[in-house]
């Protein structure tokens, strides 16, 4: 079985950019209708590559999601049934035991990613709705923690992941900290280099 690595190019959904396997991407938006478009395009495009898709769910309605994945051509029913699509709670994803640490998100995504290609999968590919940090939730002090340390694990597991955060919601000093943990960006519908990334 042939494997992504951080050679692969994989199929993004919304862009026909060359984009590789193993990337890390920051999605601050402002327009709920351009994000929603975006995100299911994301995460269709990992049906094409064969790779197992997770969705952290917060604020969107997984009803709702489901219908506009569908309408990007994917067999929503089918694709759950068999394991391939995972659609989860923030909770459930982030804090299952009502506590985030960024070692045990690791674990949960190392697990996840090694978890897809036993299973026969190619890669693993998942985009998370970042809002839950905003609550008072236990450990979300150690976001910008987690977010760097997606770095380094992806130098072993080239898993691709998606991280939104509304900026209508979270504070400008709070985005910024975003941007520095965050390799790539998206910027008018387009994958960049993140100018103000800061590599350890």
């Amino acid at each position: 079985m042939c494997i992504h690595d951080h050679q692969t190019v994989i199929d993004l959904g919304f862009t026909e950019q060359e984009i590789h396997a193993g990337t890390h991407i920051c999605f601050i938006y402002s327009n709920e209708v351009e994000r929603r478009d975006i995100t299911v395009k994301f995460l269709a495009g990992a049906f094409h590559d064969n790779e197992k898709v997770v969705f952290f769910a917060d604020n969107w309605d997984t009803d709702q999601f489901r219908e506009q994945l569908a309408r990007e051509g994917v067999d929503v029913a089918s694709a759950e049934k068999s394991g391939q699509l995972n659609i989860s709670d923030v909770s459930v994803a982030y804090y299952p035991n009502g506590q985030f640490t960024a070692e045990e998100m690791w674990d949960r995504l190392s697990s996840a990613y090694d978890d897809s290609i036993e299973n026969g999968y190619k890669g693993w590919r998942g985009a998370g709705e970042m809002t839950w940090a905003l609550r008072d939730v236990a450990g979300n002090d150690q976001l910008i923690k987690y977010e760097a340390g997606i770095n380094e694990e992806m130098k072993t597991r080239p898993y691709t992941v998606f991280c939104q955060y509304d900026a209508n919601l979270f504070s400008g000093a709070m985005l910024l900290e975003v941007l520095r943990v965050h390799p790539y960006m998206i910027a008018k519908g387009q994958v960049v280099s993140n100018p103000h990334y800061e590599a350890a």
